[in-house]
């Protein structure tokens, strides 16, 4: 058996036992992964690669900190997030605004304490999120990031496109956007 396949094998032993501790099914943890199960098996068993956002999203999915699968497959070990159920930026927006717990408050309580946070405690609060990360962990967030925004803006594309064509008519049945077909003119 080569250290590759070893590799592997440690991280889907490490993934399980998460799995486990966080009480989820692989169809749960692939859906908030947006991947199919049956791709997630395959990265699993070691059959298939992923790119470098859905290895973010199945980090997050995991509640496991940015990096965590790499440094896994390096040897090391991934780095649970702090709390149960709670994210890095949970636990600082915590501390941050003085709540003793995010599960503890209503939406509405904790878009208010968003909103009562200055700028300077984001930046705080980012910097913190931050500070226990590599050079290449961050420069891994960063390219993550800018796919994610990436997403976004052609979300933001299609969506004004499709709206242009409902507004001149040109788009008989809403329901026949999922035919990209629609978006050529």
């Amino acid at each position: 058996m080569n250290s590759t396949s070893e590799a592997v094998q440690a991280l889907a032993a490490l993934m399980e036992q998460r799995r486990k501790t966080l009480r989820l099914q692989w169809e749960e943890i692939a859906a908030r992964a947006q991947i199919s199960t049956t791709h997630l098996r395959r990265f699993r068993n070691g059959g298939a690669g992923i790119s470098d956002i859905v290895e973010a999203r199945l980090e997050e999915a995991l509640q496991w900190a940015p990096g965590s699968i790499q440094r896994t497959l390096a040897g090391g070990n991934p780095t649970p997030l702090p709390g149960e159920g709670g994210s890095l930026m949970e636990a600082a927006a915590a501390r941050a605004a003085g709540l003793p717990s995010v599960q503890d408050y209503s939406l509405g309580e904790l878009e208010e304490a968003y909103r009562t946070l200055s700028t300077a405690q984001l930046l705080a609060l980012l910097a913190e999120s931050e500070a226990g990360m590599t050079q290449e962990e961050r420069a891994k967030l960063d390219r993550v990031t800018e796919q994610e925004m990436e997403e976004w803006r052609r979300a933001q594309i299609r969506r004004r496109l499709i709206w242009g064509k409902l507004m001149r008519g040109d788009l008989a049945d809403p329901k026949s956007l999922t035919d990209q077909s629609d978006m050529s003119s």
